[in-house]
């Protein structure tokens, strides 16, 4: 059976990807130029080994006609479609038509392969919609997410005064769990509260000092945030 026409299937599109499981198929027709112009990942993928030098005029190797496509084993439609929906975006900025699911999948692909530009616009959205701390903690290391995202999120987990719950170790693991307790402890001067389960920062400890701490205990070097 021929796969379909993918939601994006556009007339003079040199890239073509096929999505989906053998029983149901959609075929995309794109642009390689944003592909290869914004992720590290597909200009390896779909850019050989220069023979002009001319890099521009090279054929893609891969995924350049309908009969020979880019498999995405691994993707269905609707989520490339997602994904795909930022890049061709009618209302230049206006993404109000995504809800918090969509982006949760297009900062998966973007994660995925390596388009640093779509993840950050899709923090931005995420960070909208309330998510739990440690829950965007999950979610970012899950999909592989740079550090730079990672980092304020441990800052805030071992800044507050809160000691963290049972459920969070769960979600953290132990790993992560005992960074975050170390954190904790090296801020804090291995002071003990008399609240057990409140344990505030000592008073004039600065936010450049937290950063470091936190960045040396998780091995997240502070360049990452530039």
């Amino acid at each position: 059976m021929p796969p379909q026409k993918g939601r994006y299937y556009i007339r003079g599109g040199d890239l073509f990807q096929l999505t989906g499981e053998q029983v149901e198929q959609f075929l995309f027709r794109i642009h390689s130029y944003f592909f290869l112009r914004d992720s590290s990942f597909w200009k390896t993928e779909l850019d050989g080994p220069i023979t002009s030098g001319n890099r521009d005029e090279e054929p893609l190797q891969i995924g350049n006609s309908a009969a020979t496509p880019y498999i995405l084993n691994d993707e269905n439609a609707a989520d490339f479609a997602r994904f795909l929906s930022v890049i061709y975006n009618r209302k230049y900025g206006d993404f109000s038509r995504a809800d918090p699911g969509d982006w949760v999948v297009i900062f998966r692909l973007a994660a995925k392969w390596d388009f640093p530009e779509i993840q950050a616009l899709a923090v931005e959205h995420l960070q909208i919609h309330e998510m739990e701390l440690v829950e965007q903690i999950q979610f970012y290391r899950d999909n592989q997410a740079d550090g730079r995202y990672l980092l304020p999120l441990y800052v805030e987990l071992a800044s507050r005064d809160e000691m963290l719950g049972l459920d969070e170790a769960r979600i953290l693991g132990t790993e992560t769990f005992v960074l975050v307790q170390q954190a904790r402890e090296r801020l804090r001067g291995q002071a003990s509260s008399s609240d057990p389960m409140q344990n505030p920062l000592p008073p004039g400890i600065q936010r450049a000092d937290i950063m470091t701490i936190v960045s040396e205990t998780f091995d997240i070097p502070l360049a990452s945030l530039l």
